[in-house]
């Protein structure tokens, strides 16, 4: 959680239900964004005829998703086009987006601790049949534990290191055929203002394919391409203050 990197944001969607074949695979990015539209449409409503649906980012991916739609329940193979769904099913395949777009706001600095301060909730010595912030488990009580946040006291004071700061504002774009992940951060926080991005602090650029953990920040080398860079730079921000269908 809370950075930008592919082994937090790249998880696999897993679906079930009437005309989606066992086993299937739907080679195509999708987001959060996507589900309030494909909900609509599995249940019969074209997602642009609901109320205040034509401002929502994201698209419905049904049409990909129900690839047996004669097994389908009438009102979503109505929605999806009936005996044309095979038709809409490949216009959606061909215009589906092949940019992914996250953003995500400091929340809380959430302090670990390194030494063996104890835990401070009764329920943290309860695990497994209660979360834990404690780093030894194995314990009981836990009596090497991982504590304090902004709402614990005490906070932890010694060998501290905070989950993230308040350096941690970013939106990003990972495009997935050119195999790169763009990221620009600014500094602050949205309870006290509004995060714009028009005052970045830091960027980062990386060759996912090449560059699988992340290692080499392409955006602060001299010899990355200063055009590249203006163009992801521009296309973040396109995506940033889109609305409805002029989003991918």
């Amino acid at each position: 959680k809370r950075t930008v990197y592919e082994w937090d944001t790249r998880v696999h969607l897993l679906a079930r239900g009437p005309g989606i074949s066992a086993g299937s695979l739907v080679p195509f990015p999708t987001m959060n964004i996507d589900l309030a539209p494909t909900f609509l449409e599995l249940a019969g409503v074209d997602p642009q005829d609901a109320a205040h649906m034509n401002t929502i980012d994201g698209r419905s991916v049904a049409p990909l998703l129900v690839d047996n739609v004669a097994s389908a329940p009438y009102s979503t193979r109505h929605a999806l086009g009936g005996i044309h769904a095979a038709e809409r099913a490949s216009a959606c395949a061909l215009s589906w987006r092949d940019t992914v777009f996250f953003e995500y706001y400091f929340v809380n600095s959430n302090d670990k601790c390194t030494t063996n301060d104890k835990c401070i909730n009764p329920m943290q010595k309860r695990y497994p049949y209660s979360d834990a912030d404690c780093g030894k488990l194995s314990d009981v009580p836990n009596s090497e534990c991982w504590v304090g946040s902004e709402s614990r006291v005490p906070m932890c004071e010694t060998l501290c290191y905070p989950t993230e700061s308040k350096q941690n504002n970013f939106i990003a774009i990972r495009n997935i055929s050119a195999g790169t992940l763009y990221a620009e951060y600014q500094r602050g926080s949205q309870t006290d203002e509004m995060i714009e991005f028009t005052d970045v602090d830091f960027k980062e650029l990386y060759n996912v394919t090449a560059d699988t953990w992340h290692m080499d920040n392409l955006a602060v080398l001299d010899s990355t391409d200063p055009v590249l860079l203006a163009t992801l730079h521009d296309s973040l921000h396109a995506i940033f203050g889109c609305t409805g269908d002029a989003c991918p």
